[in-house]
């Protein structure tokens, strides 16, 4: 046992050197790609989180507005929602409901 090295009995460092920096190289590679993903889906269940709120409040409304009238339509001597201002308005009879006067 002189003073050789046996070249199959371990790693040089420049080899260790290049195996971390290697391993380095892919574990950056796949952490940008996993926060980016996770920022991605964030950012999405913010957004399906208000499209759920818009599409809760616009279902109360529709709901309400229904229960506004019982017939589920206007009816021919209901006044409509717009107002005629050519006309000269007439008379209210006691069995007339206005829906909603906008003058």
């Amino acid at each position: 046992m002189t003073g050789r090295r046996d070249s199959s009995a371990g790693m040089s460092l420049v080899e260790l050197m290049v195996a971390v920096a290697v391993l380095a190289a892919v574990t950056a590679v796949v952490y940008g790609t996993f926060a980016r993903t996770v920022s991605a889906r964030d950012h999405a269940l913010a957004r399906v989180s208000v499209y759920a709120e818009a599409r809760s409040a616009f279902s109360w409304l529709e709901r309400d507005i229904r229960g506004s009238f019982p017939t589920g339509d206007y009816g021919t001597a209901l006044p409509r929602f717009w107002a005629d201002t050519s006309a000269k308005p007439s008379p209210i009879d006691d069995e007339e409901v206005v829906v909603l006067d906008l003058t």
